[in-house]
């Protein structure tokens, strides 16, 4: 029970820190980044299931809400590490690939993501971040992400 807990401590630290590098390189408060997090979670649900109700139960779940900020945090992780490189891995162009092939769900943001000098300027930064959290695309594309509220047998 111990090791959990410790885990758990350690991954909780690893989020606060990658909120905090990404807050000051988007040059956004605190509030303007939960606000934004907290308003993609919702536009999620309500790309992801079929009624209002299994929204507002979905809104209620802590168990959503931490999944979402899991799922937020490993794309953060990724956005931080393209924006310390300032390069296009090439896993992310061939990932990028597969999905414009498969009927153009993502369009013009392949571009704006994934260019080598949108992570130069303030404005690029948060340009690629909020594309890369769109709730909506990221509903569109399950390549992209796993759908747990799909997934999730509401009660």
């Amino acid at each position: 029970m111990k090791k959990g807990f410790t885990q758990a401590v350690r991954l909780g630290a690893r989020m606060a820190a990658c909120r905090i590098e990404a807050t000051e390189l988007l040059e956004w408060r605190d509030t303007e980044y939960e606000s934004f997090r907290y308003r993609q979670g919702v536009l999620y649900l309500k790309a992801t299931l079929n009624s209002d109700s299994d929204v507002a139960i979905m809104l209620a779940s802590n168990e959503y809400w931490g999944w979402w900020r899991l799922r937020w945090y490993m794309r953060e992780q990724e956005w931080l590490e393209q924006c310390n490189r300032s390069y296009v891995p090439t896993m992310f162009i061939e990932n990028m690939g597969a999905l414009k092939d498969k009927g153009e769900r993502i369009g013009g943001t392949v571009t704006a993501i994934y260019s080598p000098n949108a992570f130069r300027t303030v404005t690029g930064r948060r340009r690629t971040y909020t594309a890369l959290h769109d709730a909506r695309r990221l509903a569109e594309c399950p390549e992209m992400e796993v759908s747990y509220a799909r997934d999730l047998k509401l009660k």
